[in-house]
């Protein structure tokens, strides 16, 4: 299981809420291309889809306090 997998699994309301703040920062940075990417994950991870990029594995592990 990824580490995406598993974090969404753990507690996924959490885990969605923290991809949301990070795409809101993104957006707000001017990233508008990794505020896209992190909101097609987040409606991948809610369709029940395996979806791991560099967004939501950075965000697991932190999420996971995984090194």
């Amino acid at each position: 299981m990824s580490l995406t997998a598993r974090a969404f699994k753990h507690n996924s309301s959490a885990f969605v809420a923290e991809l949301q703040t990070a795409a809101a920062a993104r957006r707000m940075h001017g990233d508008h291309s990794g505020a896209f990417t992190i909101d097609r994950s987040i409606i991948a991870l809610q369709a029940g889809q395996e979806i791991e990029d560099e967004w939501t594995l950075a965000i697991a592990k932190r999420f996971l306090n995984v090194s």
